[in-house]
């Protein structure tokens, strides 16, 4: 048995000593003011080295800075857990502010990047952090987050490959749930003052190759 195999047993094990404690505690039903105080788990990725884990742990959907977002919000009370795999314990990954969601990307080849993400109101950015410094550099640029298709990609250890919003808009899946209000806004006030309704804009993404310097910012 590897010692992966080993970790899972274990934890399958503590999950059947713990869920008989739970049910026995759980004197009244589950009210929709419980679920939404949950804290949950999102997006994890183990490095392509084996010596690091990173996971979402998301904060509970009522403490969530925004709703317009849809099932998307709990992004904004989203923060970054890094865990060494050889101690198993858990640590910031970034060092958090109130309001400000982090997001999980993806790992560089060699293990010693990862591209992360912070939400902070309509602002999306793209940033790499370098392990096991934790340093970051956030680029300022804003990703666009398809539903099909490659975001990104690491071309090799220092060179990422982003597509980026040429307006720093918000990517699509984070406007649309709460575009429905604002665009029924704007045409009651077009209507009222009697205008046309003006044809849409197109927002462009383009493609952005940053290349990680050696060199501490």
């Amino acid at each position: 048995m590897t010692r992966s195999d080993g970790a899972l047993a274990a934890l399958i094990a503590l999950a059947w000593l713990v869920a008989p404690a739970c049910a026995d505690a759980q004197a009244r039903p589950v009210t929709l003011d419980d679920v939404l105080a949950m804290r949950t788990f999102g997006e994890a990725a183990v490095s392509p080295d084996g010596q690091w884990a990173i996971y979402e742990r998301r904060g509970a959907y009522d403490a969530s800075p925004r709703f317009d977002q849809g099932a998307r919000s709990w992004w904004g009370a989203s923060e970054l857990m890094l865990v060494a795999t050889r101690s198993g314990k858990p640590r910031p990954l970034l060092v958090a502010k109130a309001g400000v969601g982090y997001l999980l990307g993806s790992w560089s080849p060699d293990g010693e990047r990862v591209l992360v993400y912070r939400l902070d109101g309509d602002r999306l950015e793209a940033g790499v952090v370098t392990l096991p410094t934790g340093e970051v550099r956030w680029t300022g640029l804003t990703p666009d987050l398809p539903i099909t298709g490659a975001g990104s990609d690491w071309i090799d250890g220092r060179r990422l490959a982003l597509t980026v919003r040429a307006d720093a808009s918000l990517p699509w899946m984070l406007r649309f749930d709460g575009s429905g209000a604002r665009v029924m806004d704007r045409r009651w006030s077009e209507t009222a003052a009697g205008r046309r309704r003006p044809a849409p804009s197109s927002t462009r993404a383009t493609r952005r190759c940053l290349r990680m310097s050696s060199r501490r910012s």
